[in-house]
């Protein structure tokens, strides 16, 4: 018998003032354009983002599918990472005993809003949760695809989709020598762009990546969203991890790969 999976697409934009960074820079017009291709995506989608983008992603995604989509308007300082990790984190990532530390001029050493936008995405499915009920929650990055929109304007693949949380990385197994060299490192296993959460995963998950967050600014390291899942998996998390490239989730997930 063929299990019912309905996936939940899940999706955010807050203005982090990346278009006037000095490095890492990108407009959010162009951002909305390569929004559109996971806005194709054939599935119910949650889009959480503040009142000035609401407009122009709407219009990107009305074609699409006009009844399967809800938006959550809200600011960034809302956002619960925000208050549960923002004062700590900014005052860590401004100090001077971490930035000696830092080896690599890239967002998540210098952006504290930045991390805070990674870190969110776990609350985000737990918000969705509420909105849309699906049997998993899919985590796609506003612009985590660049070719064709007709390659992603189908529905997203199920084949894979059991009763574990899905991950894509980078190497079929995950090995770290040391937490706080890897946090502040540029080497990662798990990929941040995409992943899936079966429903009764997503709330033990939310609680496991918020405290693990937590712990590691207090011991004065932090890095990217993807080396917190990285630590996660070696902490023992039961998860389903499938080895690709940047951006293939789609293949991935699909039983002909």
């Amino acid at each position: 018998m063929e299990l019912d999976i309905r996936p939940v697409n899940v999706t955010a934009l807050f203005d982090i003032g990346r278009d006037e960074w000095e490095t890492f820079t990108m407009s959010y017009g162009g951002y909305i354009d390569w929004m559109e291709r996971t806005l194709s995506i054939q599935a119910p989608t949650v889009i959480f983002t503040e009142e000035k983008f609401k407009d122009l992603i709407w219009k990107k995604r009305k074609p699409y599918d006009k009844d399967n989509t809800h938006f959550v308007i809200t600011t960034k300082e809302d956002l619960m990472m925000s208050k549960l990790a923002y004062p700590q984190l900014s005052e860590l990532m401004s100090s001077e005993s971490f930035k000696s530390k830092i080896q690599f001029e890239v967002p998540e050493m210098i952006k504290p809003w930045y991390n805070i936008m990674m870190f969110n995405k776990v609350w985000w499915l737990k918000e969705a949760m509420d909105i849309f009920d699906g049997t998993h929650y899919v985590w796609t990055d506003a612009a985590c695809y660049r070719e064709e929109i007709s390659k992603w304007n189908i529905p997203f693949p199920t084949d894979k989709m059991k009763d574990k949380p899905v991950f894509f990385s980078h190497h079929n197994k995950i090995s770290i020598h040391d937490i706080n060299h890897h946090l502040l490192s540029q080497m990662r296993f798990i990929q941040g762009g995409s992943f899936i959460i079966p429903k009764h995963n997503v709330n033990s998950i939310t609680e496991k990546y918020t405290s693990k967050v937590v712990d590691c600014i207090k011991s004065g390291y932090i890095g990217s969203d993807e080396k917190i899942f990285d630590i996660l998996y070696l902490d023992g998390m039961d998860w389903e991890l499938i080895k690709c490239d940047w951006r293939e989730y789609f293949q991935a997930m699909s039983n002909n790969n």
